[in-house]
């Protein structure tokens, strides 16, 4: 499976996949930006309930859930063909 983008919904997918999947299927997250920002916490910041380094998270670590990340700009997606056309080559997907 290939997940295109690390937002919020990027990762709640990766992860819920994941958990709904188990190890049958790879699942892969393509993401400009090497780190996910918690815009939603944003508030808490500015009050000071939280620190910035906590509002960031480091895509790689979904590694640890099972799910790879790539970093890397998506250029073109092909669903006909099951192919995204990345600043990095192509990636071909079945789901």
């Amino acid at each position: 499976m290939l997940i295109l983008g690390g937002g919020t919904g990027g990762v709640v997918a990766a992860n819920v996949l994941r958990r709904a999947l188990g190890s049958r299927h790879n699942i892969t997250l393509l993401n400009r930006q090497e780190e996910f920002i918690y815009g939603a916490s944003f508030p808490l910041l500015i009050v000071g309930r939280r620190k910035a380094h906590q509002l960031t998270r480091n895509l790689a670590s979904l590694k640890k859930k099972g799910v790879e990340f790539l970093k890397t700009e998506v250029l073109a997606v092909v669903p006909q063909e099951f192919r995204v056309q990345t600043d990095r080559g192509e990636i071909k997907y079945d789901y």
